[in-house]
């Protein structure tokens, strides 16, 4: 590829370097590319390449709706929430030292799996889309798992944050407290709380409450659970803090959420 300039978009991308180098450009930040690397842009985030030396990607550009259905199975691992959605947020400020970098083979699966996905999407073949989501979470899964196994510091810390993030996500109607979490991600409290605001912008507990309100909208949808069910399904031990809750989360109580959705 040649220059490519800055531009923005509504669809998550993940970029994967086949060979040559370059400059990935976000804002005021310029990131060294060289081959193996794997990132992720999500939506809306101004990016572009310069200085390119026979620089060779492939872009893979989703909706995020099309991994939705997976991410009860994704969000199990830790990797996935590394890559997909700690990595990006904490690049600003700590670069690209956080980036997955594959080695030859795994950069030669990872690269057929988009040949595969191209191909699909060339002949558009009867189910070709189905073959083309399903390769889709393949390939997530498989970059994660990588991600899982980056050795170095600042790489380990956004695993461990997205340890955590696993924990709430398969964990969040249990009784859980800052202690443990920061006991999970081997650090200190005051530590988890920065490492994991910077990458998602709230605090644990904030996410945990957000997790169990989004758990309770999808009972109140599917179940004739009564509200005060659904809140200790959820993991609230207060059927009025949980309404209280899911107000300041929804804009409505769990009783007009039920009707609206009826």
């Amino acid at each position: 590829m040649s220059s490519f300039p800055t531009h923005s978009h509504d669809f998550v991308e993940l970029v994967l370097v086949e060979g040559g180098r370059g400059m990935h450009i976000a804002g005021d930040d310029r990131h060294e590319l060289t081959a193996g690397d794997v990132f992720v842009v999500q939506g809306e985030m101004a990016h572009g390449f310069e200085d390119i030396h026979s620089l060779r990607l492939v872009n893979v550009m989703y909706a995020h709706s099309l991994l939705a259905s997976a991410e009860g199975m994704l969000r199990r691992i830790p990797g996935y929430h590394a890559l997909f959605v700690l990595e990006p947020q904490c690049r600003r400020s700590r670069g690209f030292t956080c980036r997955l970098r594959l080695g030859q083979g795994g950069l030669e699966h990872a690269s057929d799996l988009c040949r595969r996905m191209s191909e699909e999407f060339a002949a558009r073949r009867c189910g070709y889309e189905a073959f083309i989501a399903s390769t889709l979470l393949e390939l997530a899964v498989f970059v994660s798992r990588e991600y899982g196994q980056i050795e170095s510091a600042p790489a380990r810390s956004l695993v461990r944050i997205g340890e955590v993030i696993s924990h709430l996500q398969t964990h969040y109607a249990e009784p859980i407290s800052l202690e443990d979490l920061a006991e999970l991600a081997c650090v200190s409290k005051n530590t988890l709380l920065r490492r994991f605001r910077e990458g998602t912008g709230e605090s644990p507990i904030r996410y945990l409450l957000g997790v169990r309100v989004d758990r309770a909208r999808q009972l109140l949808r599917r179940t004739d659970c009564s509200v005060t069910e659904v809140a200790f399904r959820v993991g609230f031990a207060d059927s009025n803090y949980f309404s209280r809750r899911f107000r300041d989360l929804t804009g409505c109580s769990p009783r007009e959420f039920r009707q609206q959705n009826a």
